[in-house]
């Protein structure tokens, strides 16, 4: 019994050591222009996390859930909420 709760302590630090700490953003909406992807989008609001993560972030997003559809492109004029980070 005492290995079992052992081993359930150190899972329970292990998990916690791997989640990485959250990054305080602020949501900014963005015009789409001509020639703009999300991809660029996303490059120039991205901090210091992983891209697909990030572009993830922005899809689960409410405001940008209709925008950002599958198989739906991005029009000029349309809003897209980014996060930038907090400064």
């Amino acid at each position: 019994m005492k290995r079992f709760l052992l081993l359930v302590v150190i899972a329970i630090v292990l998990m916690g050591c791997a989640q990485r700490p959250r990054i305080p953003y602020t949501k900014e909406i963005v015009t789409v222009h001509i020639g703009d992807t999300l991809w660029n989008i996303a490059a120039r609001y991205n901090g210091k996390t992983y891209m697909l993560e990030y572009l993830e972030e922005l899809k689960a997003l409410p405001e940008n859930k209709e925008i950002l559809q599958a198989k739906r492109l991005l029009q000029p004029g349309d809003k897209v909420t980014v996060l930038k980070i907090a400064e």
